[in-house]
Protein backbone atom coordinates (compact mmCIF):
# COMPACT_ATOMS: atom_id res chain seq x y z
CA UNK A 1 0.00 0.00 0.00
CA UNK A 2 1.66 3.60 -0.90
CA UNK A 3 1.80 6.18 1.51
CA UNK A 4 -0.94 7.92 0.17
CA UNK A 5 -3.71 5.53 0.63
CA UNK A 6 -2.08 4.13 3.73
CA UNK A 7 -2.92 8.34 4.85
CA UNK A 8 -6.28 7.92 3.17
CA UNK A 9 -7.23 4.19 5.24
CA UNK A 10 -6.10 6.06 8.43
CA UNK A 11 -8.38 9.21 7.78
CA UNK A 12 -11.03 7.52 7.04
CA UNK A 13 -10.54 5.05 10.20
CA UNK A 14 -10.67 7.77 12.51
CA UNK A 15 -13.44 9.38 11.20
CA UNK A 16 -15.45 6.20 11.55
CA UNK A 17 -14.43 5.87 15.02
CA UNK A 18 -15.41 9.74 15.59
CA UNK A 19 -18.79 8.86 14.56
CA UNK A 20 -19.11 5.60 16.75
CA UNK A 21 -18.63 8.01 19.53
CA UNK A 22 -20.42 10.42 18.51
CA UNK A 23 -23.30 8.01 18.09
CA UNK A 24 -23.02 6.58 20.97
CA UNK A 25 -23.24 9.85 23.33
CA UNK A 26 -26.32 10.39 21.55
CA UNK A 27 -27.78 6.88 22.95
CA UNK A 28 -26.10 7.43 26.20
CA UNK A 29 -28.12 10.56 26.30
CA UNK A 30 -31.40 9.16 24.77
CA UNK A 31 -31.04 6.19 27.25
CA UNK A 32 -30.98 8.10 30.29
CA UNK A 33 -34.67 9.62 29.29
CA UNK A 34 -36.98 6.25 28.67
CA UNK A 35 -39.16 5.68 31.63
CA UNK A 36 -40.56 2.38 29.61
CA UNK A 37 -38.46 -0.64 29.80
CA UNK A 38 -39.18 -2.44 26.52
CA UNK A 39 -38.87 0.82 24.39
CA UNK A 40 -35.32 0.89 26.82
CA UNK A 41 -34.78 -2.58 25.51
CA UNK A 42 -35.21 -2.44 22.14
CA UNK A 43 -33.24 1.01 21.84
CA UNK A 44 -30.18 -0.74 23.66
CA UNK A 45 -30.16 -3.46 20.94
CA UNK A 46 -30.95 -1.43 17.99
CA UNK A 47 -27.94 1.11 18.95
CA UNK A 48 -25.65 -1.44 19.45
CA UNK A 49 -26.10 -3.24 16.09
CA UNK A 50 -25.50 0.35 14.72
CA UNK A 51 -22.80 1.71 16.47
CA UNK A 52 -20.70 -1.47 15.99
CA UNK A 53 -21.50 -2.39 12.52
CA UNK A 54 -23.26 -5.90 13.37
CA UNK A 55 -25.32 -7.93 11.10
CA UNK A 56 -27.48 -9.08 14.51
CA UNK A 57 -27.93 -9.07 17.72
CA UNK A 58 -30.11 -10.26 20.72
CA UNK A 59 -30.54 -9.02 24.32
CA UNK A 60 -31.24 -11.72 27.35
CA UNK A 61 -32.85 -10.83 30.73
CA UNK A 62 -33.29 -12.93 33.78
CA UNK A 63 -36.66 -13.65 34.62
CA UNK A 64 -36.44 -12.24 37.80
CA UNK A 65 -35.05 -8.83 36.45
CA UNK A 66 -38.38 -8.54 34.14
CA UNK A 67 -40.40 -9.13 36.90
CA UNK A 68 -39.06 -6.69 39.06
CA UNK A 69 -38.19 -9.47 41.63
CA UNK A 70 -34.62 -8.20 43.74
CA UNK A 71 -32.48 -7.56 40.89
CA UNK A 72 -29.83 -8.39 43.10
CA UNK A 73 -30.79 -11.79 44.73
CA UNK A 74 -28.90 -14.97 43.39
CA UNK A 75 -31.77 -16.83 42.35
CA UNK A 76 -33.34 -14.36 39.55
CA UNK A 77 -34.93 -17.24 37.25
CA UNK A 78 -33.74 -18.51 33.85
CA UNK A 79 -32.70 -16.31 31.25
CA UNK A 80 -35.46 -15.25 28.60
CA UNK A 81 -34.95 -13.66 25.39
CA UNK A 82 -36.30 -9.91 25.28
CA UNK A 83 -35.38 -8.26 22.40
CA UNK A 84 -33.61 -9.32 18.98
CA UNK A 85 -32.75 -7.67 15.74
CA UNK A 86 -32.45 -10.39 12.12
CA UNK A 87 -33.10 -13.21 14.67
CA UNK A 88 -36.34 -14.87 15.52
CA UNK A 89 -36.97 -16.73 18.70
CA UNK A 90 -36.99 -20.03 17.81
CA UNK A 91 -33.84 -19.86 15.84
CA UNK A 92 -31.66 -19.35 19.21
CA UNK A 93 -32.07 -23.45 19.55
CA UNK A 94 -31.43 -24.24 16.52
CA UNK A 95 -27.88 -25.75 15.32
CA UNK A 96 -26.89 -22.52 13.54
CA UNK A 97 -26.64 -21.06 17.41
CA UNK A 98 -24.61 -23.61 18.68
CA UNK A 99 -21.45 -21.29 18.78
CA UNK A 100 -23.56 -18.73 20.04
CA UNK A 101 -24.62 -20.40 22.73
CA UNK A 102 -21.59 -21.38 24.31
CA UNK A 103 -20.22 -17.74 23.88
CA UNK A 104 -23.14 -16.63 26.47
CA UNK A 105 -22.18 -19.90 28.41
CA UNK A 106 -18.63 -18.17 28.67
CA UNK A 107 -20.08 -14.67 29.52
CA UNK A 108 -22.80 -15.51 32.21
CA UNK A 109 -19.74 -18.25 33.68
CA UNK A 110 -17.08 -15.62 34.26
CA UNK A 111 -19.17 -12.61 34.10
CA UNK A 112 -16.66 -11.01 31.20
CA UNK A 113 -16.90 -9.71 28.22
CA UNK A 114 -16.06 -12.20 24.84
CA UNK A 115 -14.92 -10.77 21.68
CA UNK A 116 -14.12 -13.35 18.56
CA UNK A 117 -12.60 -11.88 15.45
CA UNK A 118 -12.74 -14.78 13.34
CA UNK A 119 -14.75 -18.15 14.29
CA UNK A 120 -13.27 -19.92 11.31
CA UNK A 121 -9.89 -19.10 12.36
CA UNK A 122 -10.40 -20.27 16.41
CA UNK A 123 -9.82 -23.39 17.76
CA UNK A 124 -12.45 -23.86 20.04
CA UNK A 125 -14.92 -23.02 17.78
CA UNK A 126 -13.54 -23.49 13.75
CA UNK A 127 -14.92 -27.07 13.28
CA UNK A 128 -18.39 -26.98 14.64
CA UNK A 129 -21.72 -26.38 12.11
CA UNK A 130 -22.69 -22.97 12.74
CA UNK A 131 -19.21 -21.90 11.99
CA UNK A 132 -18.69 -24.00 9.17
CA UNK A 133 -22.02 -24.85 7.59
CA UNK A 134 -23.73 -20.96 8.28
CA UNK A 135 -20.55 -18.86 8.00
CA UNK A 136 -20.76 -17.42 11.34
CA UNK A 137 -17.45 -15.23 11.40
CA UNK A 138 -17.07 -11.97 14.16
CA UNK A 139 -18.64 -12.16 17.82
CA UNK A 140 -19.22 -9.87 20.34
CA UNK A 141 -21.21 -10.82 23.54
CA UNK A 142 -21.01 -8.18 26.89
CA UNK A 143 -22.61 -8.84 30.55
CA UNK A 144 -25.48 -6.87 31.95
CA UNK A 145 -24.52 -5.97 35.02
CA UNK A 146 -26.14 -3.93 38.22
CA UNK A 147 -24.37 -1.10 40.10
CA UNK A 148 -23.44 -3.80 42.78
CA UNK A 149 -21.84 -5.82 40.62
CA UNK A 150 -24.71 -8.74 39.97
CA UNK A 151 -25.55 -10.43 36.37
CA UNK A 152 -29.00 -9.60 35.39
CA UNK A 153 -28.39 -10.74 31.47
CA UNK A 154 -25.99 -10.45 28.52
CA UNK A 155 -26.12 -8.26 24.83
CA UNK A 156 -25.14 -10.56 22.01
CA UNK A 157 -23.43 -9.68 18.46
CA UNK A 158 -22.44 -11.07 15.56
CA UNK A 159 -21.96 -11.12 11.75
CA UNK A 160 -21.27 -13.67 9.64
CA UNK A 161 -19.98 -11.79 6.54
CA UNK A 162 -16.89 -10.17 7.75
CA UNK A 163 -14.47 -11.35 10.09
CA UNK A 164 -12.08 -9.07 12.21
CA UNK A 165 -15.22 -6.64 12.60
CA UNK A 166 -15.19 -6.35 16.26
CA UNK A 167 -12.00 -5.23 17.85
CA UNK A 168 -10.95 -3.83 21.30
CA UNK A 169 -12.39 0.01 20.09
CA UNK A 170 -15.85 -1.62 19.46
CA UNK A 171 -15.35 -3.83 22.57
CA UNK A 172 -14.68 -0.71 24.52
CA UNK A 173 -17.61 0.81 23.12
CA UNK A 174 -20.10 -2.18 23.87
CA UNK A 175 -18.75 -2.49 27.38
CA UNK A 176 -19.84 1.04 27.86
CA UNK A 177 -22.66 1.04 26.54
CA UNK A 178 -23.76 -1.89 28.81
CA UNK A 179 -22.50 -0.01 31.51
CA UNK A 180 -25.33 2.26 31.03
CA UNK A 181 -28.05 -0.29 29.75
CA UNK A 182 -28.00 -2.10 32.53
CA UNK A 183 -27.55 1.35 35.17
CA UNK A 184 -30.68 2.29 33.00
CA UNK A 185 -32.67 -0.82 32.87
CA UNK A 186 -31.69 -1.10 36.77
CA UNK A 187 -33.59 2.33 36.93
CA UNK A 188 -36.54 1.11 35.71
CA UNK A 189 -37.19 -1.30 37.21
CA UNK A 190 -36.10 -0.01 40.59
CA UNK A 191 -38.63 2.80 39.68
CA UNK A 192 -41.58 0.14 38.87
CA UNK A 193 -41.36 -1.52 42.08
CA UNK A 194 -41.31 2.11 43.56
CA UNK A 195 -44.31 2.90 42.03
CA UNK A 196 -45.76 -0.35 43.31
CA UNK A 197 -44.65 0.61 46.69
CA UNK A 198 -46.25 4.30 46.41
CA UNK A 199 -49.58 3.12 45.81
CA UNK A 200 -49.64 1.20 49.42
CA UNK A 201 -48.08 4.40 50.92
CA UNK A 202 -49.04 8.02 51.86
CA UNK A 203 -48.23 10.39 49.69
CA UNK A 204 -45.77 12.73 51.61
CA UNK A 205 -43.48 9.45 52.41
CA UNK A 206 -43.54 8.81 48.74
CA UNK A 207 -42.33 12.08 48.04
CA UNK A 208 -38.96 12.79 50.25
CA UNK A 209 -38.12 8.44 49.37
CA UNK A 210 -38.46 8.60 45.48
CA UNK A 211 -36.44 12.25 45.43
CA UNK A 212 -33.96 10.58 47.03
CA UNK A 213 -33.81 7.38 45.04
CA UNK A 214 -34.04 9.87 41.76
CA UNK A 215 -31.26 11.95 43.11
CA UNK A 216 -28.97 9.06 43.69
CA UNK A 217 -29.46 7.69 40.20
CA UNK A 218 -28.84 10.31 38.72
CA UNK A 219 -25.61 10.84 40.33
CA UNK A 220 -24.99 7.03 39.14
CA UNK A 221 -26.05 8.35 35.63
CA UNK A 222 -23.52 11.20 36.10
CA UNK A 223 -20.25 9.06 36.85
CA UNK A 224 -21.62 6.78 33.89
CA UNK A 225 -21.65 9.75 31.70
CA UNK A 226 -18.19 11.28 32.85
CA UNK A 227 -16.99 7.65 32.36
CA UNK A 228 -18.14 7.61 29.16
CA UNK A 229 -16.70 11.11 28.28
CA UNK A 230 -13.22 9.66 29.07
CA UNK A 231 -13.14 6.52 27.56
CA UNK A 232 -14.32 9.08 24.05
CA UNK A 233 -11.57 11.17 25.10
CA UNK A 234 -9.14 8.44 25.07
CA UNK A 235 -9.95 6.77 22.25
CA UNK A 236 -10.38 9.48 20.41
CA UNK A 237 -6.59 10.16 21.69
CA UNK A 238 -5.22 6.63 20.99
CA UNK A 239 -6.84 7.23 17.38
CA UNK A 240 -4.94 10.51 16.93
CA UNK A 241 -1.71 9.09 18.25
CA UNK A 242 -1.93 5.72 16.35
CA UNK A 243 -2.07 8.25 12.94
CA UNK A 244 0.81 10.46 14.31
CA UNK A 245 2.47 7.34 14.79
CA UNK A 246 2.06 5.56 10.90
CA UNK A 247 2.89 9.18 10.09
CA UNK A 248 6.07 9.16 12.14
CA UNK A 249 7.66 6.03 10.81
CA UNK A 250 6.92 6.55 7.68
CA UNK A 251 8.86 9.98 7.80
CA UNK A 252 11.47 8.05 9.66
CA UNK A 253 11.62 5.58 7.08
CA UNK A 254 12.21 8.08 3.97
CA UNK A 255 14.34 10.23 5.66
CA UNK A 256 17.03 7.56 6.80
CA UNK A 257 18.16 6.30 3.53
CA UNK A 258 19.16 9.22 2.50
CA UNK A 259 20.57 10.24 5.38
CA UNK A 260 23.05 6.69 5.26
CA UNK A 261 23.83 8.36 1.37
CA UNK A 262 25.19 11.84 3.07
CA UNK A 263 27.09 10.19 6.10
CA UNK A 264 28.93 7.75 3.90
CA UNK A 265 29.66 10.22 1.34
CA UNK A 266 30.70 12.70 3.55
CA UNK A 267 33.43 9.98 5.01
CA UNK A 268 34.37 9.48 1.68
CA UNK A 269 34.80 13.00 0.77
CA UNK A 270 37.05 13.48 4.00
CA UNK A 271 39.24 10.77 2.33
CA UNK A 272 39.59 12.18 -0.91
CA UNK A 273 40.24 14.93 0.77
CA UNK A 274 43.75 13.72 2.32
CA UNK A 275 44.28 12.09 -1.21
CA UNK A 276 43.87 15.71 -2.80
CA UNK A 277 46.09 17.01 -0.32
CA UNK A 278 48.54 14.58 -0.89
CA UNK A 279 48.80 16.06 -4.56
CA UNK A 280 49.51 19.57 -4.30
CA UNK A 281 51.99 19.09 -1.66
CA UNK A 282 53.60 17.02 -5.21
CA UNK A 283 52.79 19.81 -6.54
CA UNK A 284 54.33 22.53 -4.52
CA UNK A 285 57.60 20.40 -4.78
CA UNK A 286 57.44 20.52 -8.60
CA UNK A 287 56.85 24.43 -8.61
CA UNK A 288 59.37 24.74 -5.66
CA UNK A 289 62.04 22.46 -8.84
CA UNK A 290 61.05 24.65 -11.35
CA UNK A 291 61.43 28.08 -9.58
CA UNK A 292 64.96 26.98 -8.48
CA UNK A 293 66.08 25.96 -12.16
CA UNK A 294 66.82 29.80 -13.16
CA UNK A 295 65.82 29.04 -17.16
CA UNK A 296 62.94 31.33 -18.68
CA UNK A 297 61.24 28.32 -19.60
CA UNK A 298 61.08 27.22 -16.00
CA UNK A 299 60.16 30.23 -14.25
CA UNK A 300 56.95 31.01 -17.10
CA UNK A 301 56.05 27.06 -15.54
CA UNK A 302 56.21 27.91 -12.47
CA UNK A 303 54.54 31.46 -12.87
CA UNK A 304 51.87 30.13 -14.52
CA UNK A 305 51.24 27.85 -11.59
CA UNK A 306 50.90 30.49 -8.72
CA UNK A 307 48.44 32.18 -11.14
CA UNK A 308 46.67 29.56 -11.57
CA UNK A 309 46.50 28.47 -7.34
CA UNK A 310 45.52 31.93 -7.01
CA UNK A 311 42.91 32.08 -9.87
CA UNK A 312 41.37 28.88 -7.95
CA UNK A 313 41.63 29.74 -4.38
CA UNK A 314 42.91 26.63 -3.96
CA UNK A 315 44.63 26.85 -0.35
CA UNK A 316 41.30 28.20 0.75
CA UNK A 317 39.19 25.50 -0.83
CA UNK A 318 42.48 23.22 0.93
CA UNK A 319 41.77 24.84 4.50
CA UNK A 320 37.83 25.15 4.29
CA UNK A 321 37.26 21.82 2.95
CA UNK A 322 37.19 19.78 6.22
CA UNK A 323 35.70 22.79 8.07
CA UNK A 324 32.59 22.24 5.47
CA UNK A 325 32.87 18.21 5.83
CA UNK A 326 32.65 18.26 9.66
CA UNK A 327 29.31 20.78 9.69
CA UNK A 328 27.84 18.61 7.23
CA UNK A 329 28.61 15.69 9.19
CA UNK A 330 27.40 17.04 12.41
CA UNK A 331 24.02 18.68 10.27
CA UNK A 332 23.12 14.44 9.10
CA UNK A 333 24.09 13.23 12.72
CA UNK A 334 21.40 15.50 13.75
CA UNK A 335 19.00 14.25 11.03
CA UNK A 336 19.81 10.50 12.33
CA UNK A 337 19.50 11.34 15.79
CA UNK A 338 15.78 13.42 14.77
CA UNK A 339 14.76 9.67 12.82
CA UNK A 340 15.37 7.67 16.18
CA UNK A 341 13.33 9.53 17.81
CA UNK A 342 10.32 9.83 15.66
CA UNK A 343 10.85 5.52 15.62
CA UNK A 344 11.11 5.41 19.42
CA UNK A 345 7.66 7.75 19.39
CA UNK A 346 6.21 5.77 16.95
CA UNK A 347 6.18 2.57 18.78
CA UNK A 348 4.66 3.98 22.11
CA UNK A 349 1.94 1.15 22.75
CA UNK A 350 4.53 -1.46 22.10
CA UNK A 351 6.15 -1.03 25.12
CA UNK A 352 6.52 -2.57 28.85
CA UNK A 353 7.35 -1.25 32.04
CA UNK A 354 11.20 -0.58 32.13
CA UNK A 355 13.60 1.35 34.30
CA UNK A 356 14.06 4.49 33.19
CA UNK A 357 16.45 7.84 34.27
CA UNK A 358 13.11 10.73 34.48
CA UNK A 359 16.07 13.04 32.97
CA UNK A 360 16.90 11.19 29.77
CA UNK A 361 12.58 10.79 28.75
CA UNK A 362 12.34 14.79 30.06
CA UNK A 363 15.54 15.45 27.71
CA UNK A 364 13.86 13.33 24.82
CA UNK A 365 10.17 15.16 24.86
CA UNK A 366 12.07 18.15 25.03
CA UNK A 367 13.95 17.06 21.74
CA UNK A 368 10.47 16.19 20.27
CA UNK A 369 8.93 19.93 20.41
CA UNK A 370 12.09 21.63 20.28
CA UNK A 371 10.60 23.29 17.08
CA UNK A 372 7.99 24.84 18.93
CA UNK A 373 10.11 26.40 21.67
CA UNK A 374 13.11 27.64 20.22
CA UNK A 375 11.95 30.60 19.03
CA UNK A 376 10.10 31.76 21.92
CA UNK A 377 11.30 30.28 24.87
CA UNK A 378 14.16 29.71 27.11
CA UNK A 379 14.67 26.33 28.60
CA UNK A 380 16.29 26.24 32.41
CA UNK A 381 16.60 22.36 33.34
CA UNK A 382 17.61 22.64 37.16
CA UNK A 383 17.81 18.39 37.01
CA UNK A 384 18.65 16.24 40.43
CA UNK A 385 21.04 12.79 39.56
CA UNK A 386 18.22 10.82 40.26
CA UNK A 387 18.14 6.68 40.22
CA UNK A 388 16.53 4.63 37.73
CA UNK A 389 12.75 3.87 38.69
CA UNK A 390 10.25 1.81 37.22
CA UNK A 391 7.52 3.48 34.63
CA UNK A 392 6.39 3.66 31.00
CA UNK A 393 8.99 5.88 29.89
CA UNK A 394 7.10 6.56 26.07
CA UNK A 395 4.28 7.30 28.27
CA UNK A 396 5.79 9.96 30.08
CA UNK A 397 7.34 10.92 27.16
CA UNK A 398 3.85 12.11 25.88
CA UNK A 399 3.24 13.77 29.77
CA UNK A 400 6.26 16.12 28.83
CA UNK A 401 5.57 16.81 25.42
CA UNK A 402 2.03 18.03 26.51
CA UNK A 403 2.80 19.94 29.06
CA UNK A 404 5.67 21.96 27.29
CA UNK A 405 3.54 22.48 24.44
CA UNK A 406 0.46 24.05 26.89
CA UNK A 407 3.66 26.16 28.73
CA UNK A 408 5.20 27.28 25.23
CA UNK A 409 1.04 28.81 24.31
CA UNK A 410 0.75 30.14 27.36
CA UNK A 411 3.70 32.45 26.49
CA UNK A 412 2.41 35.36 24.03
CA UNK A 413 5.68 36.98 23.07
CA UNK A 414 9.02 35.73 25.18
CA UNK A 415 9.63 33.79 28.55
CA UNK A 416 11.36 30.98 30.33
CA UNK A 417 10.16 27.11 30.87
CA UNK A 418 12.00 25.92 34.10
CA UNK A 419 12.07 21.75 34.39
CA UNK A 420 12.87 20.87 37.85
CA UNK A 421 13.70 16.96 39.31
CA UNK A 422 14.31 16.15 42.31
CA UNK A 423 13.52 12.98 45.00
CA UNK A 424 10.88 13.76 47.69
CA UNK A 425 10.86 10.14 49.55
CA UNK A 426 9.38 7.97 48.38
CA UNK A 427 8.47 10.09 45.46
CA UNK A 428 10.32 11.09 41.88
CA UNK A 429 9.05 14.67 41.34
CA UNK A 430 9.22 16.96 38.38
CA UNK A 431 7.88 20.36 37.91
CA UNK A 432 7.68 22.14 34.93
CA UNK A 433 7.17 25.98 35.49
CA UNK A 434 6.19 28.78 32.84
CA UNK A 435 6.06 32.53 32.67
CA UNK A 436 3.17 32.54 30.80
CA UNK A 437 -0.38 34.09 31.14
CA UNK A 438 -1.58 32.19 34.00
CA UNK A 439 -4.76 30.49 35.02
CA UNK A 440 -7.83 31.56 37.30
CA UNK A 441 -10.06 29.25 39.80
CA UNK A 442 -12.69 28.59 36.84
CA UNK A 443 -10.21 26.96 34.68
CA UNK A 444 -8.19 25.37 37.26
CA UNK A 445 -11.40 23.46 38.59
CA UNK A 446 -12.03 22.27 34.74
CA UNK A 447 -8.17 21.61 33.67
CA UNK A 448 -7.79 17.62 33.78
CA UNK A 449 -11.97 17.64 31.91
CA UNK A 450 -11.67 15.81 28.64
CA UNK A 451 -12.21 18.02 25.81
CA UNK A 452 -12.11 21.14 28.23
CA UNK A 453 -10.08 24.24 25.94
CA UNK A 454 -9.57 27.61 26.59
CA UNK A 455 -8.11 27.66 22.68
CA UNK A 456 -10.60 29.08 19.93
CA UNK A 457 -12.36 26.46 17.96
CA UNK A 458 -10.28 24.76 15.44
CA UNK A 459 -6.86 25.45 17.65
CA UNK A 460 -7.24 22.53 20.33
CA UNK A 461 -9.24 19.01 20.95
CA UNK A 462 -9.21 19.44 25.04
CA UNK A 463 -7.52 16.56 25.43
CA UNK A 464 -3.78 16.97 25.68
CA UNK A 465 -4.05 17.36 30.09
CA UNK A 466 -6.83 14.80 29.65
CA UNK A 467 -4.51 12.24 28.31
CA UNK A 468 -1.77 13.26 31.02
CA UNK A 469 -4.21 12.94 34.24
CA UNK A 470 -4.66 9.13 32.78
CA UNK A 471 -1.20 8.29 32.28
CA UNK A 472 -0.45 9.98 35.86
CA UNK A 473 -3.23 7.60 37.30
CA UNK A 474 -1.72 5.01 35.49
CA UNK A 475 1.55 5.26 37.06
CA UNK A 476 -0.34 5.63 40.48
CA UNK A 477 1.01 9.46 40.81
CA UNK A 478 -0.49 12.73 41.53
CA UNK A 479 -0.23 16.27 39.35
CA UNK A 480 -1.43 19.22 40.98
CA UNK A 481 -0.76 23.21 39.55
CA UNK A 482 -0.44 26.21 41.06
CA UNK A 483 -1.16 29.46 38.73
CA UNK A 484 -2.46 32.90 39.13
CA UNK A 485 -3.78 34.93 36.23
CA UNK A 486 -0.60 36.77 34.96
CA UNK A 487 2.09 35.03 36.96
CA UNK A 488 2.59 31.78 34.98
CA UNK A 489 1.60 27.91 36.11
CA UNK A 490 3.64 25.25 37.54
CA UNK A 491 2.54 21.81 37.28
CA UNK A 492 3.89 19.26 39.73
CA UNK A 493 4.02 15.21 39.11
CA UNK A 494 4.63 13.08 42.10
CA UNK A 495 5.48 9.38 40.82
CA UNK A 496 5.63 6.60 42.88
CA UNK A 497 9.91 5.53 43.48
CA UNK A 498 9.55 1.61 42.85
CA UNK A 499 12.44 -0.35 40.26
CA UNK A 500 12.02 -3.53 38.65
CA UNK A 501 13.48 -5.77 40.96
CA UNK A 502 11.04 -3.94 43.92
Amino acid sequence: MNPENVQNYTVQERFRTEQKLKSLIRVSQYLSAIVNLNELLEKIVDSAVEVVGAERGFLMLYKGVIEGVDIDSGDKGELVLTVSKNVSKDALSSEAFQTSKAVMDKVLAHGEAVVITDAASDEEFKSRNSVVRYGLRSILCVPLKTKNNQMMGLLYLDNRLVKGLFGVHELDLLTTLALQAGISVENIVLAEKEKAAVRKASEAEVRGKYADMLAEKNKELEKAYDKLKLTQGQLVQSAKMASVGQLATGVAHEINNPTGFMLSNLEMLEKYHGTLQDVFAQYAKIDEFFAKRGDEESRSMSQSLEVLKKKLRMNFILSDLPSLVEESKLGALRIKKIVEDLRTFSHVDEEKRQNSNINEVVDFALNIVWNELKYKVQVVKEYSDLPLFLCYPHEMNQVFVNLLINACQAIEDKGTITIRTYLKDPDVVVEVEDTGCGMGPEVLGRLFEPFFTTKPVGKGTGLGLSVVYGIIKRHKGEISVKSQPGEGSTFTIRLPFQTASA
